[in-house]
């Protein structure tokens, strides 16, 4: 293996949140629960305009940190 953790080791869940970890500080108008290897954004907003686009915007956020990690 060159890189990585096996999948299904014990040592998995814990080091790949110590790798997203950052990926929370940057997040701004959503929220995220994260489980294990789980993350799922959420967030409530006056409208649906409002929701749509803070909700772009964070993803492209989120883009943007995938790239540079």
């Amino acid at each position: 293996m060159d890189f990585g953790i096996p999948q299904g080791s014990i040592l998995g869940p814990i080091f790949f949140n110590i790798d997203q970890c950052d990926l929370f500080f940057i997040m701004k108008d959503v929220e995220i629960a994260n489980f294990a290897n789980d993350n799922t954004l959420y967030m409530s907003a006056e409208n649906n305009i409002n929701l749509l686009e803070a909700l772009e915007n964070s993803v492209s956020d989120i883009f943007k940190w995938f790239a540079n990690n």
